[in-house]
């Protein structure tokens, strides 16, 4: 069908179905692929969703509603430049929206953090997957035992000129029995983190009682924080299974190792 054979309206509702559907194909893999569950909203999939659907769904069709002119001498012109702007800036929030969609959960002294795509190298995410049924895969990041290893981090965020958890992604392990005994040795009393996180007190103390009564506590599952880009929680960390079972939205502070850094350089 030409341009010229169209009414506005004819265009705008074709425009706009063409432009639901593939919204509506981003959604799923944006809600149940690329951010699933407490990601969402946590690591900002809400926020990717809100940039898709203004370009997709109100740029796009919003501005063939206010150029489109039945007889207009450019208007072929007019609508491919409409449609190349939309498909360049769908592109780009596209390529945004994936790159910025957790793919490593590691934990590190005390809590676990997101990292996004764009944070851990294609090599080491394969290197880390092993056999990841889905989701952003687990890795554990070993804290320094040793004055010695404690200078080697400092000095590994010194020539990054930052101490973000991403620039040691080639000391990331992977969920191992080991890496489970360490995590382990980090004791974390909810109740106490809860008054040393100093963030929505009251409201998390609620939270966490009203899942006692409901779930009960396991001493199969450990609880720690969760650190992602726009919000915090904690997450139930299944020993025996070695991965993230639950999540509640309770802040609280980091959990506290009971193994002490060695000073072994008089030693040495």
């Amino acid at each position: 069908m030409l341009f010229s054979e169209i009414s506005r309206k004819q265009a705008f509702i074709t425009h706009l179905s063409i432009s639901a559907v593939i919204f509506f194909i981003l959604a799923y893999l944006i809600i149940f692929d690329w951010y699933p569950s407490y990601y969402f909203e946590h690591d900002g999939g809400d926020r990717g969703l809100m940039t898709i659907f203004f370009v997709d769904i109100i740029l796009g069709p919003g501005l063939t509603l206010l150029v489109f002119k039945q007889g207009k001498k450019w208007l072929k012109f007019d609508m491919s430049m409409i449609i190349l702007f939309q498909i360049v800036a769908l592109s780009w929030g596209i390529k945004s929206v994936y790159m910025a969609k957790p793919s490593l959960t590691v934990f590190y002294h005390g809590r676990f953090a997101c990292l996004g795509q764009y944070d851990i190298t294609p090599e080491e995410l394969k290197r880390l997957s092993q056999d990841n049924a889905g989701g952003p895969v687990l890795a554990f990041l070993r804290r320094p035992d040793n004055i010695k290893e404690y200078y080697e981090f400092i000095g590994d965020a010194y020539k990054a000129e930052s101490s973000e958890i991403y620039f040691y992604n080639d000391r990331f392990e992977t969920i191992s029995e080991n890496a489970i005994e360490r995590i382990k040795s980090y004791e974390l009393d909810v109740e106490e983190g809860i008054e040393r996180s100093k963030q929505r007190v009251e409201y998390s103390r609620l939270r966490w009682e009203k899942y006692k009564k409901t779930n009960g506590v396991s001493e199969d599952v450990g609880y720690y924080p969760l650190k992602c880009r726009y919000k915090t929680g904690m997450v139930m960390f299944d020993f025996s299974q070695g991965k993230i079972v639950d999540y509640i939205d309770v802040h609280t502070a980091p959990a506290i190792s009971s193994i002490e850094i060695i000073n072994n350089i008089a030693e040495e």
